[in-house]
């Protein structure tokens, strides 16, 4: 493990975009005495997991720090309330006054990073001016908001990139990258592999037939695992769900789970995961559970970790992966 100087170090980096005087900011400032950090992610479920590790992380590094984790109303799902002292919340839809009084709860704090790169998480910076500011390019202004601005790239594990922050102003972070996720009841005896079959919008998801070809065929190939079907909460999700029932109904070692099915606790225990590019996926990594990620939409490498037992799945040209090719990076995971 790398030890970390008493101040802060900006690296000569040529990709790093450094506000003026930023380096003797960065110098003056000891960790150890740091009394506040915030920490911003507007995101869904899969990428709040995700901000697990940079948590940790700055909890070590900052020991006596208060931190602060500001969230969006409309995505609080799998935050990680456990690592943080307390939450700001950004309400959506209120008139500019109240939106800009509610902005400005978030405070002032001795450091800053913005995980999210969004106009709105823009605002909280220029609102609550914090003695140092790390954020993630995605604006030609952010070199006038951010003290430091941190590359961001595609290709690769999101969970690291967040990491960059930290890295970037010298602090060195561990690896593998640790989640500490508090781990679930098991929901049943038998060994499963676990399909969602669903995702944050249609045009993600891949189609329900394909999940229900590659539920049939690794029945057959592996049954001593019980193939267990899960959709997300939404109507639609919901809808897919009731039609896979339907279509497997009465095949051997099949299950569509209920609505009401504990997300986490399915995740956390199965033998494998077979997702889309979803928050399901991502708690089951966070879980250590081995993953099979299905992606046609969105790039694949943001979402493959490259420690633990995880296969991303896609095809030339964007197009939809075969079944039997997701079928065969689940068999390669499932023991025979």
């Amino acid at each position: 493990m790398v030890t970390a100087p008493r101040g802060l170090t900006l690296w000569n980096d040529p990709f790093l975009r450094v506000r003026r005087a930023a380096d003797a900011k960065l110098a003056a400032i000891d960790p150890a005495a740091v009394s506040s950090v915030a920490v911003i992610k507007h995101a869904a479920l899969g990428d709040l997991v995700l901000t697990r590790p940079f948590l940790l992380e700055t909890r070590r590094h900052f020991p006596s720090a208060r931190i602060v984790l500001g969230l969006a109303s409309n995505y609080r799902r799998g935050a990680p309330l456990d690592l943080v002292d307390s939450v700001h919340v950004v309400e959506r839809g209120l008139p500019w006054r109240r939106a800009l009084r509610n902005y400005r709860e978030l405070g002032t704090h001795d450091v800053l990073f913005d995980l999210t790169g969004t106009a709105r998480s823009r605002w909280l910076v220029l609102l609550n001016r914090p003695d140092l500011a790390v954020g993630l390019a995605g604006s030609r202004l952010d070199g006038r908001l951010y003290d430091v601005v941190v590359p961001r790239g595609g290709f690769k594990y999101e969970a690291e990139t967040f990491l960059d922050l930290l890295q970037a102003v010298g602090l060195p972070v561990g690896w593998p990258p640790e989640f500490a996720l508090p781990l679930p009841p098991r929901p049943q005896a038998a060994p499963y592999v676990l399909h969602f079959v669903t995702a944050s919008t249609p045009g993600k998801s891949w189609p329900a037939d394909r999940f229900a070809q590659l539920a049939r065929a690794l029945a057959v190939a592996r049954p001593g695992q019980t193939q267990v079907l899960l959709a997300g909460i939404a109507d639609w999700e919901q809808a897919v769900a009731v039609r896979l029932r339907a279509d497997l109904a009465g095949v051997p070692g099949l299950v569509v789970l209920p609505r009401e099915a504990e997300l986490e606790a399915w995740c956390a225990h199965a033998t494998v995961c077979v997702a889309n590019d979803t928050g399901a996926r991502n708690l089951a990594i966070a879980f250590g559970t081995p993953t099979v990620g299905v992606f046609f939409d969105t790039p694949p490498f943001r979402y493959l970790p490259r420690f633990g037992r995880h296969e991303a799945v896609f095809a030339p040209c964007r197009a939809l992966p075969e079944v039997a090719d997701v079928a065969a990076a689940v068999l390669r995971l499932v023991p025979a």
